[in-house]
């Protein structure tokens, strides 16, 4: 039966009656024994097949093992065998030269079998675990690698594919409004255009939210920050609202402090689209009593709440709100939304400084907190932003009280369907269905549709028809 492996170990020594002791000592253990005479031999012997442990004399003819173990260590090939130095001095500076020199151990003559094995044992141990502590690592490594390479691929894919849907899906919703726009449909006609538009609503918020969070788990996410004016956005994304309490018959609060500050700097794209799917979901599932959006500000900091008296959260489900594709019960109930929304606000909060936590009362109360860094703006990047806006303003083409060049420009650069989704309700006058349209670009230009919707509201068509059929 063949003796299992224990290990490769090579004597050097220029002494005969310690080379046969050791021998002996680790031969009749199962060792593998190999053995060289010179320091010279020695690195030679290393080099044409490693051991795993070397056994160095220190007083040595020509080259001593000090210089031998330096050279070993100085090699990034053996730097990691173990080395025991033999000596028959038992003085600290002895000693403390060998592990200088990179010693792992120290033994001194005359040897006894018991520790030698002992000390043997016990270097090979950790040398062994050192080495699968490293294989471990370096596959741990390669595993991550691997894992991060394909959740990127993986979200391009979804970017891609995301961005192939959107255009056939955006022309499909405006050639359905235009054919509601038929008076002589019939009652069931328009129940099957109202299901094809709820579904591809419902697929196109689906599509938009996946490239949303693509771009988070692709890293692609980036921070645009600059001073704005915090009170109008805010006014603007309740304004936004106030059409659907409106609709729904319920109630929409909005509260401010006396020293909130105007101008702070931060992300006002992302904050904005936070606060829309925060009071979006809030509305979805308040049938009775109204939604609450309040703010506190001190010392650079904001917390922003969305308050709702809506069916709840149940306890054991508020730990997955915030995952993707999880939705709560009454989520599910409802049969909308994606699931991505809260995902989505939250790796935004994260990536302001912040992050947003929850409470709920099932038949209550739900309360979305979001709390984030928007320190003050500087005086400088204030009348920057003054500038900026001065110079869209500064437009000479009828519309520019009403559309700043920059609003113009994006509205010009929209897509064809998008446009014709815009474009169609408005030359029919109808109002509900162009503040459908302004709403559903929210995920492409979240600021042009805030603007949109304020337009829209005033019935002020023309000025957007304008730009849409390229007079403006």
């Amino acid at each position: 039966m063949t003796a299992m492996y224990v290990g490769n170990i090579l004597i050097v020594d220029d002494t005969p009656g310690n080379l046969d002791l050791l021998i002996d000592i680790l031969e009749t253990n199962d060792y593998e024994v190999r053995v060289a005479r010179s320091g010279r031999r020695a690195l030679a012997a290393v080099g044409a097949s490693k051991p795993d442990l070397v056994m160095l004399d220190i007083r040595m003819p020509e080259m001593d093992g000090y210089e031998v173990c330096q050279r070993l260590k100085a090699n990034p090939d053996t730097a990691e065998i173990p080395v025991i130095f033999l000596s028959i001095s038992d003085e600290v500076i002895d000693k403390v030269a060998a592990f200088r020199a990179g010693g792992s151990d120290y033994v001194t003559k005359p040897f006894q079998a018991e520790e030698v094995l002992a000390r043997v044992e016990n270097l090979l141990k950790i040398s062994r675990l050192k080495r699968e502590l490293l294989a471990e690592r370096e596959e741990a490594v390669r595993s991550r690698e691997a894992a991060v390479e394909a959740n990127r691929a993986k979200s391009a894919f979804l970017a891609n594919m995301s961005h192939e849907l959107r255009t056939p899906l955006n022309g499909i919703l405006g050639y359905v409004q235009l054919m509601e726009r038929d008076h002589e449909l019939t009652e069931r006609q328009r129940e099957n255009l109202g299901v094809i538009s709820r579904s591809g609503e419902h697929l196109l918020a689906l599509i938009n939210d996946i490239l949303s969070l693509s771009k988070i788990e692709a890293g692609h996410p980036t921070l645009n920050e600059r001073a704005f004016d915090l009170l109008n956005l805010l006014r603007g994304i309740v304004e936004m609202f106030q059409v659907r309490a409106e609709t729904q018959g319920i109630g929409l609060v909005f509260e401010t402090p006396r020293d909130l500050p105007r101008f702070v700097t931060g992300d006002d794209g992302k904050l904005r689209q936070i606060l829309i799917n925060l009071l979006g979901n809030a509305f979805k599932f308040t049938e009775r009593g109204g939604v609450r959006l309040s703010i506190e500000w001190s010392a650079g900091s904001a917390r922003i709440l969305v308050e709702d008296s809506g069916k709840g959260i149940g306890a054991s489900e508020l730990d997955g709100v915030f995952e993707p594709f999880v939705q709560s019960e009454s989520g599910r109930q409802s049969g909308e939304g994606t699931g991505l929304g809260l995902t989505i606000s939250r790796n935004y909060a994260r990536l302001m400084g912040g992050d947003i936590a929850v409470e709920s009362t099932p038949g209550v109360r739900t309360v979305f907190t979001v709390d984030l860094e928007l320190p003050l703006a500087s005086l400088v990047d204030i009348r920057q932003e003054s500038r900026d806006a001065a110079g869209e303003c500064a437009a000479s083409a009828p519309v520019a009280h009403l559309l700043s060049d920059g609003t113009r420009a994006r509205l010009a650069a929209l897509g064809p369907d998008d446009r014709a989704a815009l474009q169609s309700p408005m030359m029919a006058g109808d109002r509900e269905g162009a503040l459908r349209a302004a709403m559903a670009i929210q995920s492409i230009d979240a600021a042009l549709a805030e603007e949109l919707t304020a337009l829209i509201r005033s019935y002020k068509f023309d000025d957007i028809l304008d730009v849409l059929e390229g007079r403006g």
